[in-house]
Order: structure tokens, then C-alpha cells, then sequence
């Protein structure tokens, strides 16, 4: 008796240094794995829900799916107006013709890519509604001259989140 007694004050001395929570993004599935080729990642799990919801608090996202872009950086928000190394991805630079963007920040808003020659003429225009969670767009200019282009990234945002506005040089060659 005089045992389990001890063990037992000795498990609750232990959980009491223990931890609910932690502040960095965690979760347990069955099975699964990732893997990095290049500049794609993929991220696969056996055992997670097939629904994905979030809900918003301050200081505080509760998601009921696991695989969710920005988790390694929980909380952060680059609110410059300009866009941040970790935000805006362009490659290859220099390019043969077939180019993306790859876009990855907290800020909302409508999105607005415009693909412009030298001259300022607009070659493409996209607009989408951007929700944070990522954008990959490709471009593919091997029709045109091999010349400097530009891309003109602007976001106009949702109430609570931060204007953005930047220009990027694609430079083509033969």
C-alpha cells in the first residue's frame, strides 16, 4: 500500500510540470510523412479529418484539419506595405519563357497581378480574392522577345489586414 501511495504522489508531483499546450503548431496522426523535391513540398497523414475549419480568436486558431500552410509561424503577420522576402517567390529568374509566383502571407484581400513589358503596357492582368493560405500562379512568356518584364503584385485588403504593393524583374532570355 505504502507503494502505490508513493507512486501515486509521485505522478501527481510529475503532472504538475506538465504542459497542455505548447506554442508551436503540433498534432498526432496514425501515419504519414512529407517530402521536399526542389521548391515543392508535399505533406501527406492517415488518420485526419477529411473537413478543414478554422476559427479566428485573437491570439488564438483552432483548425479541426491538420495540413495547413503557415504553421510554422504561428501568429505572425508581415504588415509592411511592401512585400517581404518570405512572402513573394518569383523563379526562375532568368527564364526561358515558363515562369511562377509563388505567394505565401497572412494579409487578405483582392490580389492583382499585372505582367507588363518595358513599355509599362499591361500583358496580363489576374485578379483573385486571396485568403492567406497561398498561391501558386504560372506565367509563360516564351511568345514573347527576350527582354526585362515586370510583375506588379498589389493586394487590396480585407478591413483588419495590411495593403501591399510591390514590382518584381523577369528577365527572359533566348
Amino acid at each position: 500500500m505504502i507503494k502505490k501511495l508513493t507512486f501515486f504522489i509521485l505522478f501527481l508531483f510529475l503532472l504538475s510540470f506538465g504542459n497542455a499546450q505548447s506554442i508551436s503548431p503540433q498534432t498526432t496522426n496514425m501515419s504519414g510523412g512529407s517530402i521536399n523535391t526542389g521548391y515543392y513540398q508535399l505533406e501527406w497523414s492517415v488518420g485526419e479529418l477529411a473537413v478543414i475549419e478554422s476559427f479566428f480568436q485573437p491570439n488564438a486558431i483552432l483548425t479541426n484539419g491538420v495540413l495547413q500552410p503557415l504553421t510554422d509561424k504561428p501568429f505572425t503577420q508581415n504588415t509592411n506595405t511592401s512585400w517581404g522576402a518570405d512572402e513573394i517567390r518569383i523563379f526562375p529568374v532568368p527564364t526561358n519563357g515558363k515562369f511562377e509566383l509563388d505567394l505565401l502571407s497572412r494579409q487578405q484581400g483582392l490580389l492583382t497581378i499585372q505582367l507588363m513589358d518595358g513599355m509599362g503596357h499591361v500583358l496580363q492582368r489576374i485578379e483573385k480574392y486571396y485568403f492567406g493560405f497561398g498561391l501558386i500562379e504560372r506565367f509563360d512568356i516564351t511568345r514573347l522577345a527576350s527582354a526585362s518584364y515586370y510583375l506588379k503584385v498589389s493586394l487590396s485588403p480585407f478591413p483588419g489586414f495590411t495593403k501591399k504593393d510591390g514590382s518584381f524583374v523577369v528577365l527572359k532570355v533566348n
